[in-house]
């Protein structure tokens, strides 16, 4: 138990202490928030650097690095639940169109919608292309294909509530989908180097 908590505590200390919503609303200046939040996805880029780094180093699983993926979104994240949907065609029962949640920050998430009631994303949810298309394509963007130029891999998938259509929250979402893309691309870069 002590060994668990320790390491629980190594891991935070070390990751980003700060959302980026957080570094985008810290002042009144606009540009300066816009500024100060671009600078903040360099750094959190370069933190998920070294912790894939780090991870690569001592001969990981594919899934170690996705869960490495999804925890520091996370946490940049903050307010946001992050889930991965991994193609799940290799189980009898389920068509080669369909993605399953393998792995999450956090257990149970809701999935923000603007019909009706929130649904729950959980470990083991299923979606099909069509589900994780319509999520792509909506202004709030929640997924984003997991893909390298010739193999897609799976769907990250984001849970919250949509910002509203201030210039400042417009800002806020292209920053958002900045990091969460960089932050994909480098994953893939990874997972493509473990494989070799």
């Amino acid at each position: 138990m002590t060994l668990q908590l320790h390491l629980h505590q190594t891991i935070r200390e070390s990751s980003i202490s700060v959302s980026l919503r957080q570094v985008f609303t810290q002042t009144d200046s606009y540009a300066t928030n816009q500024l100060a939040a671009e600078f903040w996805i360099e750094r959190f880029l370069n933190h998920l650097n070294d912790r894939l780094q780090g991870c690569l180093n001592a001969a990981p699983t594919v899934a170690q690095l996705w869960q490495i993926l999804a925890d520091e979104l996370g946490q940049a994240l903050a307010g946001e639940g992050i889930a991965i949907a991994l193609d799940s065609s290799e189980a009898a029962t389920l068509s080669i169109d369909q993605f399953e949640i393998q792995h999450c920050a956090g257990s149970i998430m809701q999935l923000s919608s603007s019909i009706g009631a929130a649904p729950v994303v959980e470990l083991g949810q299923i979606f099909t292309i069509a589900q994780l298309n319509q999520m792509r394509q909506s202004e709030w963007q929640s997924a984003w294909e997991l893909r390298d130029r010739q193999t897609t891999y799976g769907w990250l998938v984001t849970t919250s509530s949509p910002v509203s259509a201030t210039p400042a929250d417009q800002t806020l979402l292209q920053l958002r989908n900045q990091c969460v893309s960089r932050a994909i691309c480098q994953t893939v870069e990874m997972i493509r180097s473990a494989k070799k």
